[in-house]
C-alpha cells in the first residue's frame, strides 16, 4: 500500500491520549489482519509531521526521516512573509510575476480535474491514479467548507491547479 500523493496516514481529531493509543492500537490489529487476508506484504506511507499523524508511530521501528517538510505560515501578513522568503524564491515570485502569471482561487474543479488527467497522461500514470470525476465532485461536497482550490493563469489559459483540505 502507499499514499497515491503527497502526505497520507490517519487523521484524528482525538484529544484524549490514553483512549487515541487504545483506538488506534485496536486499528492497527484489524488493519494487520485485513492487509494479511488480501495479500498485502507492506505499506509506504509519508506521514504529515504538521497534521502530528507521524505521533502515533513514535514506538515503530519501520519509522524513519525521509526528508524535511517546508511550509508558510499564512496568518502571518504578506509583507512578513515575503521578508521571510530566500532570495532565490522573491526573484522567481517577481519572475512569474513579470510574466504575467495570475493566481486565483475559485471552486471549478473542472478546470483541476482536466489538468490533472492531462498530468497523468504526460507520467504515463497507471490506471489506479486516474480519479474519476465522481470522485473529486464527491471530495468537492464532502469538503465543501474545508477545501480551497486555487489555479494559475497564463495568457488566458489555465496551466496550473492546486486542491488545499484543511481550515
Amino acid at each position: 500500500l502507499i499514499s497515491p500523493w503527497y502526505f497520507g496516514g490517519p487523521i484524528h481529531h482525538i484529544k484524549d491520549k490514553t483512549l487515541l493509543s487504545k483506538l488506534f492500537s485496536n486499528f492497527q490489529k484489524k488493519f494487520e489482519i485485513y492487509c494479511q487476508e488480501q495479500n498485502i506484504v507492506t505499506e509506504f506511507q509519508r506521514l504529515n509531521p504538521l497534521l502530528g499523524n507521524d505521533e502515533l508511530y513514535q514506538n515503530d521501528p519501520n519509522l524513519f526521516y525521509d526528508r524535511e517538510v517546508v511550509y508558510l505560515d499564512l496568518t502571518k501578513d504578506l509583507s512578513q512573509l515575503n521578508k521571510e522568503y530566500t532570495r532565490h524564491t522573491r526573484k522567481n515570485i517577481n519572475k512569474a510575476k513579470a510574466n504575467g502569471l495570475k493566481v486565483y482561487s475559485d471552486l471549478d474543479h473542472h478546470k483541476f480535474i482536466k489538468l490533472y488527467w492531462d498530468s497523468m497522461d504526460r507520467k504515463t500514470a497507471r490506471k489506479f491514479y486516474y480519479f474519476n470525476e465522481t470522485f473529486f465532485n464527491g471530495l468537492f461536497v464532502t469538503f465543501k467548507e474545508e477545501i480551497k482550490l486555487f489555479h494559475v493563469d497564463y495568457g488566458g489559459k489555465t496551466i496550473c491547479s492546486s486542491i488545499e483540505l484543511g481550515n
